[in-house]
């Protein structure tokens, strides 16, 4: 079974699921009145990068109505989020360390 946690202010909101892997975050930051910028955080997958890259923002102006949504969203929904996210992590922390 997977914990999920929710969190919520006027300006920000956090998912928090307890994987086995470890705990993966998808954080929310208001940006004006109508939407949100929404990133998803997972510590224990860019520690295995030598860039250490292990967030990504997922939409950069979601509507206040779909992040609202999202945030009530099922655990399944939420995991495939996360795992939709790992591969342009992946990517990112790749194309970083060829600039090294």
């Amino acid at each position: 079974m997977i914990l999920v946690k929710r969190y919520s202010d006027s300006d920000n909101s956090e998912i928090k699921l307890s994987l086995p892997q470890g705990e993966s975050f998808i954080l929310a930051n208001r940006i004006d009145e109508d939407h949100y910028e929404v990133s998803v955080l997972v510590p224990w997958y860019g520690r295995q990068f030598y860039t250490g890259i292990d967030s990504i923002v997922i939409h950069d102006e979601l509507h206040t109505e779909d992040w609202q949504s999202l945030f009530e969203a099922d655990t399944s929904e939420l995991i495939s989020i996360i795992r939709t996210a790992l591969p342009i992590i992946k990517q990112y922390n790749c194309e970083e360390d060829l600039e090294i």
